[in-house]
C-alpha cells in the first residue's frame, strides 16, 4: 500500500481543477491528482508561444490517467448530480487559465498546440454560433435542437494549408474531432488532413467496404460521408449513423430525424452531397407545415477569423432555408456521429 501511495505520488500531484460542464451555470472547482507531466497543458507561463506539446503521445498518458480516475469522477457525478453518461470531469475537460480570445463558451478563439508529423499551430474559433443573434422562430409550431458543448470552426486555407477547393469534407470532419476533444471523448489532437487520408487507408486493409489505395496520401481527392464514418470508428471507436437522402427536396423529410439527433447526441453532423460538405449545428423542425431552418456551419470560408462578425454577416454560420443549401437534383449524405454513454 505504502508502495503504491509512493508511486501515486511521484507521478502525480493534487491540484485544483476547473471545470464548466454545459448545462451549468457556474464553474466546478475539484481536487484531482494531476499527471506532473501534464501540469503545463493547464497552466500559466511567462510565454506561451514558445511551449508545444506532443499530444500523440501524451494522449496515452491522459488515457491513463482519465482511467484510473473513473471511481472518483462517479463520485463526484453522484454528488453533483450530473449525468453518468458523459465524460465531464475527464483531464481534458479541465478550463485552462490562459486562453486565447472570447475563450469558455461563448465562442472566441481557442488555441491547440499540436504536433502530428506536421508542425503547424491551430488557431480556431470556438462556438462560433453562440455569437448569432437570439432568433424566435418563424413557426408557430416548432421544435428547435443545437448542437451541445465545444466545438471549433474549420475552414479552408487553415494551419497555413491550402484545400481549397477540396478540402471541405475534411475541416467539417475536423470540426467533429474538435467536438469529441473538447468534451473529453478522446486525448487524441485533431488530426490534419493527410492523417485522416492515412486513416481512411488503414481502414481499407480491414474492411471490405473501402477500397482506397495509399495514393490518397497527400492528395487532393475528396472523401464523403462513407469514408468519414469508416474514419470515426478506426480512429476512435465510434458508431455514427448516415441519413442518405435521395434528393435534396426530400431533407425535410428527414427533420425528425435530425431533430432527435441533436436531442439525444449533440453531436456536430457532416453534410455530403453535390461534391460539397457542410457542417450542420441544429435545426428548427415546424412540424405542421413540414419545414425546417438548419443552422449550417460552412468550411468553404477562406478568410480570416479575426473578424466573426463579417463571417456571420455573409452567411458563413447562420440559419438557412432548405431551399439555400440542398439542390433537388443532389442526394445527401447526414454524418451523424453517437455519443458514447461514458464518463
Amino acid at each position: 500500500s505504502s508502495s503504491s501511495s509512493s508511486s501515486s505520488s511521484s507521478s502525480s500531484s493534487s491540484c485544483w481543477a476547473i471545470f464548466q460542464p454545459p448545462r451549468i451555470s457556474y464553474p466546478i472547482c475539484l481536487m484531482l491528482p494531476i499527471p506532473l507531466e501534464l501540469n503545463d497543458r493547464h497552466y500559466d507561463h511567462d510565454d506561451d508561444d514558445k511551449i508545444s506539446f506532443n499530444l500523440n503521445k501524451k494522449a496515452s498518458i491522459y488515457d491513463k490517467y482519465d482511467a484510473n480516475l473513473v471511481q472518483l469522477r462517479k463520485k463526484y457525478h453522484i454528488a453533483l448530480q450530473l449525468p453518468l453518461d458523459r465524460p465531464l470531469l475527464r483531464l481534458n475537460n479541465i478550463v485552462p487559465f490562459k486562453r486565447g480570445r472570447g475563450g469558455g463558451g461563448g465562442g472566441g478563439r481557442e488555441e491547440i498546440k499540436q504536433r502530428t508529423g506536421e508542425k503547424y499551430t491551430i488557431e480556431k474559433l470556438r462556438n462560433i454560433h453562440k455569437y448569432l443573434k437570439p432568433r424566435q422562430s418563424s413557426y408557430s409550431s416548432s421544435f428547435s435542437s443545437v448542437v451541445e458543448g465545444d466545438y471549433l470552426y474549420c475552414h479552408y486555407m487553415q494551419d497555413s494549408f491550402d484545400d481549397k477547393g477540396w478540402g471541405c469534407a475534411y475541416r467539417t470532419f475536423q470540426t467533429i474531432c474538435s467536438w469529441l476533444h473538447l468534451q473529453g471523448y478522446t486525448n487524441l489532437p485533431v488530426p490534419s488532413h493527410r492523417t485522416i487520408q492515412q486513416d481512411l487507408v488503414a481502414c481499407s486493409s480491414s474492411s471490405s467496404q473501402s477500397s482506397s489505395s495509399s495514393s490518397i496520401v497527400g492528395s487532393k481527392q475528396w472523401i464523403g460521408a462513407v469514408e468519414l464514418q469508416m474514419v470515426l470508428q478506426h480512429r476512435y471507436c465510434i458508431e455514427s449513423r448516415i441519413l442518405h437522402v435521395p434528393s435534396g427536396a426530400d431533407v425535410s423529410s428527414k427533420a425528425r430525424d435530425i431533430y432527435k439527433h441533436f436531442k439525444s447526441e449533440g453531436t456536430p453532423v457532416m453534410i455530403g452531397g453535390g461534391h460539397l460538405a457542410y457542417g450542420l449545428l441544429g435545426i428548427d423542425w415546424n412540424v405542421t407545415e413540414k419545414k425546417s431552418k438548419y443552422l449550417i456551419l460552412d468550411p468553404h470560408y477562406t478568410g480570416s477569423d479575426d473578424n466573426v462578425s463579417k463571417i456571420l454577416k455573409n452567411g458563413w454560420c447562420g440559419w438557412k432555408d432548405a431551399s439555400d443549401v440542398f439542390k433537388a437534383d443532389n442526394f445527401y449524405n447526414f454524418l451523424l456521429p453517437q455519443r458514447p454513454r461514458v464518463i
